[in-house]
């Protein structure tokens, strides 16, 4: 079926549903490609479209959004749902209901108080993080707000993340203007023990690059152990890197 504007399909069918508008199916085997709306109450195959829905779906949905019942196979999209998956879903933000949806509590190198929301499939998950450190009298008080994608394995009741993420870290509120001149890239592999269903350990190590430009703040409190120390573009550009440590709860 091809067409400018939709195919509909009230039986099942086998092949190629392509649009402009949208492509709707009861039953279909094959791929469904539109630059509107793919929908499908039982899909085997592929859907390729902004938006993509199925009730069972067997197969791949490629899109800004993907919405599936069960899912087995990749969702691939900005905004990835599905009730229960089987694979696997990339994106920004994936809501999957046997997937992860944890919260994160831990004290680094970099703040005292961090907190991460963390979701996402079985094995890809998404990391909004806040960090905060009360001044004292030889540190400034800073907020540091950042994001970051992950992959997670699990052995028994262990489990290990190597998440990269980037961040900015600001002195005396969020959101004070002209602070906003440097990144914090963090490389970080953790460790878990999951002590109870909704309650484990985590611990590891991170790499972190803190890079500053137009003279802005370089943090220079920041950072423990050995680091590394390079200047540009006449010394108004720094790039610092040293390693950290974390330890917390994931709930």
């Amino acid at each position: 079926q091809f067409s400018v504007g939709a195919n509909i399909a009230t039986g099942a069918m086998k092949g190629v549903q392509a649009a402009v508008g949208g492509n709707v199916a009861s039953s279909f085997t094959g791929l469904q490609a539109s630059t509107g709306l793919n929908y499908a109450r039982g899909m085997e195959g592929a859907q390729l479209s902004l938006i993509n829905v199925g009730g069972d779906v067997s197969g791949a949905q490629v899109g800004l959004v993907n919405i599936a019942g069960k899912m087995d196979g990749l969702q691939l999209g900005l905004i990835n749902v599905a009730r229960h998956s089987d694979g696997e879903a990339l994106g920004i933000l994936s809501f999957i209901g046997n997937g992860q949806a944890n919260v994160q509590l831990w004290a680094s190198d970099i703040a005292y108080t961090n907190v991460a929301v963390k979701f996402g499939s079985q094995h890809f998950h998404t990391l909004l993080t806040l960090g905060f450190n009360p001044g004292t009298h030889t540190h400034r008080r800073r907020y540091v707000a950042g994001a970051g994608f992950g992959t997670h394995l699990t052995k028994g009741s262990l489990f290990f993340d190597l998440d990269v993420m980037g961040s900015s870290v600001h002195a005396d509120n969020l959101f004070r203007d002209g602070d906003g001149t440097n990144v914090l890239g963090q490389l970080r592999l953790v460790a878990g023990w999951q002590v109870a269903k909704r309650f484990a350990l985590i611990g590891g190590v991170v790499g972190n690059t803190l890079v500053t430009w137009d003279n802005g703040d370089r943090w220079e409190e920041l950072g423990i152990g050995p680091e590394w120390r390079s200047t540009s573009d006449g010394g108004s550009t720094t790039v610092r890197v040293w390693p950290g440590v974390l330890l917390g709860v994931q709930l």
